[in-house]
């Protein structure tokens, strides 16, 4: 549904007092080594991968602090494309150049957003707004800091990450990506003597909406998001399901250990849950022809990004 315009990603990226994109380097390099970027990218969180399992492109935000203090322009809004042959390159894609390292800068600072898109601008503070994103997309995230002394990486979206120390400031530079989204797996088990088959399986909220539309806000230490200002759909019709499976399956397990996933997990926008704003999701099934209603879930936490969350489902005699 879409009561409201396609919801806006803010991402609040860069904690400085501004940057001045008047200030580009020039493209006379500033030393002889040119800003590359590692040739395998990962992808961090639910599991860890390379990120050419998920995206091929993406944008690319750099800044660089000199030793005044000042902050400049280096890359804004730079495509990145993955090939076998290459690597992750953006020079040449685009009419683009190298860039290259300014060994007195004090420290660089470098985001990204997969898949590339032209749907993202950054402002003079360092806000990012990305326009018409839908949980549909895959979309990933990244904001690595590299400093000159000491000379340290930075995962500015995950303070439990150690990233390694470049062996100089103009190593290559190996984003690390991130999830925005958070996803959701349901499992199911039996409590029969015998297996059964579950026919057709869904998942509606029932009581509190689901939030389809938002707008997300980083804080500018970094770490991750939260939502506000979030449009919702209740999906409370038998037609209009968070989630439904109409393949067959024969459900073996007795136990709730060994569960049976049914179907693949899905996307879903990040979103707070609590006391005065919980969702109950209800999830039925088709068994021996008959239609089965499960219990109810609760969940109060509210889901978070780059997050993976597995709910049990017990089918039970009671009630057949």
């Amino acid at each position: 549904m879409a009561r409201l315009l396609p919801y806006i990603l803010l991402l609040t990226l860069v904690a400085c007092s501004g940057v001045d994109p008047s200030e580009q380097e020039p493209d006379a390099p500033l030393a002889a080594d040119p800003i590359q970027l590692a040739p395998s990218l990962t992808l961090e969180g639910r599991s860890s991968s390379s990120l050419t399992d998920v995206a091929t492109t993406f944008s690319l935000w750099a800044t660089k602090t000199a030793s005044s203090g000042a902050v400049q322009a280096v890359m804004d809004g730079y495509s990145v494309e993955w090939s076998s042959a290459s690597g992750w390159q953006y020079d040449g894609v685009s009419g683009q150049s190298l860039r290259y390292w300014d060994n007195t800068a004090t420290a660089y600072t470098f985001t990204a957003v997969a898949p590339a898109t032209t749907l993202a601008s950054v402002s003079s503070d360092g806000q990012i707004t990305i326009t018409d994103i839908t949980a549909s997309e895959n979309w990933l995230v990244a904001r690595l800091e590299r400093t000159r002394s000491p000379l340290s990486d930075t995962d500015i979206l995950d303070s439990s990450s150690t990233l390694s120390a470049p062996s100089v400031l103009s190593a290559t530079v190996g984003l690390p990506f991130h999830h925005l989204m958070a996803e959701i797996e349901f499992r199911v088990y039996n409590e029969y003597y015998e297996d059964v088959e579950v026919s057709y399986f869904w998942a509606k909220a029932t009581t509190e909406a689901i939030a389809t539309e938002a707008t997300y806000v980083a804080p500018v230490n970094g770490e991750y998001f939260y939502l506000e200002n979030f449009d919702e759909d209740s999906y409370d019709s038998y037609t209009d399901h968070l989630f439904s499976y109409d393949d067959p399956v024969i459900v073996t397990a007795h136990d709730p250990t060994t569960a049976v996933s049914i179907g693949e997990p899905i996307r879903v926008l990040p979103q707070p849950f609590g006391a005065d704003n919980r969702l109950y999701i209800q999830v039925g099934y088709f068994l021996d022809g008959g239609n089965v209603t499960s219990d109810i879930i609760t969940l109060q936490d509210g889901w978070q990004p780059n997050t993976h969350y597995t709910y049990i489902i017990a089918i039970r005699a009671l009630n057949l």
